[in-house]
């Protein structure tokens, strides 16, 4: 189930586009196991942006995990 969401989530964010969504794709792929294509979107936006960026994703990214395991598996799909 959670990989199946994280695809799903790495789908919705490469869509998005722009650093954030760069950096966001590259927490997923790792978490994914796709470390390779997750230091390429990292390296594409800087170090420092990276850090600070992937740190308000990563908490995003438990909070919806939280609420997914709570009873609503597709709250981390971010769809009303």
């Amino acid at each position: 189930m959670c990989r199946c969401a994280l695809s799903a989530y790495d789908y919705r964010i490469e869509k998005a586009g722009g650093p954030h969504a760069r950096l966001n794709r590259a927490l997923v792929l790792f978490l994914l196991g796709r470390r390779t294509l997750a230091e390429e979107e990292v390296k594409s936006v800087g170090r420092e942006q990276a850090d600070l960026l992937l740190a308000q994703f990563a908490s995003r990214l438990l909070k919806s995990i939280d609420e997914a395991a709570a009873g609503d598996p597709w709250s981390i799909l971010g769809l009303d």
